[in-house]
C-alpha cells in the first residue's frame, strides 16, 4: 500500500487503508487521522457543576454568620426566676404600712360613722392594741379573742384566728393587755370583725 493512503490500527498495529473506519485485522473501529484519544478539557470554571458547588458553599458561609445563638431554655427559666425573686424582694421592702390603732379608738370611729370607718379600715391590715374581754369559739369552731371597745360603745372588736393557731390562745386571760395584727373584714351584730389575726405581743 502507498504510505500516504494507509495508516496503522491503534489496536493491533496492522496497516490498513487511510479511509477505513474498521480494522480488517481485529475489527476495532479505527480512529480518524488527526483525532486524539483524549478530549481537551476546558477551564474548570466553565463547567456547570463548579457553579453548583460554589453557590452551595456560599449559602453555607452566609448561614453560619447569620445563625442566631441557641437559647438555653434552662438558662432562660433561671433568669425568669431571678427577675421574679427580685420583684418579690422589692414587694417586701415596699410592704404596705400597717395601721396602728387601739380597740377603743376603732370602736369609737365605728360608733360615730360606720360608713366612714368601713371606708377607712375595711380590707386594711391593722395592729390593734387592747384589753381582752372574751376568748372563745364561734358556731363554726373558729377561735376568737374579743377586745374591749369604748365604754357604752355599740361595737366591740372580735379578732378571728385560724384554727391552726388555736394553741396560741390557751395561755390568754380576760383583762390581759394584748397587741394583735389582722385585716378588718366586716361588721356583724355589733362586732368589728378582724380576720387572720396573729398575736404580736
Amino acid at each position: 500500500m502507498n504510505e500516504k493512503n494507509t495508516k496503522f490500527c491503534q489496536s493491533c498495529g496492522k496497516e490498513i487503508d487511510k479511509k477505513a473506519e474498521i480494522c480488517v485485522g481485529c475489527g476495532v473501529r479505527a480512529e480518524k487521522e488527526g483525532s486524539s484519544s483524549k478530549k481537551t478539557k476546558g477551564p474548570i470554571w466553565k463547567r456547570w457543576w463548579f457553579w453548583v458547588i460554589a453557590i452551595f458553599v456560599l449559602f453555607v458561609i452566609i448561614g453560619a454568620f447569620s445563625e442566631e445563638p441557641e437559647i438555653d431554655p434552662a438558662g432562660q427559666e433561671e433568669e425568669k426566676k431571678d427577675v421574679e425573686g427580685a420583684k418579690e424582694d422589692e414587694g417586701i421592702e415596699e410592704e404596705i404600712e400597717v395601721i396602728e390603732i387601739s380597740a377603743t379608738q376603732l370602736s369609737e370611729e365605728y360608733d360615730e360613722n360606720k360608713v366612714a370607718a368601713d371606708s377607712k379600715y375595711k380590707g386594711e391590715s391593722l395592729k390593734i392594741s387592747g384589753i381582752i374581754d372574751d376568748i372563745g369559739k364561734d358556731i363554726t369552731g373558729t377561735p376568737y379573742v374579743n377586745l374591749e371597745g369604748r365604754e357604752y360603745s355599740l361595737f366591740g372588736v372580735q379578732c378571728m384566728f385560724n384554727r391552726d393557731k388555736e394553741e396560741e390562745l390557751i395561755e390568754l386571760r380576760k383583762g390581759q393587755k394584748i397587741i394583735l395584727k389582722g385585716e378588718v373584714s366586716s361588721e356583724m351584730i355589733g362586732n368589728i370583725i378582724v380576720k387572720d389575726c396573729e398575736i404580736i405581743e
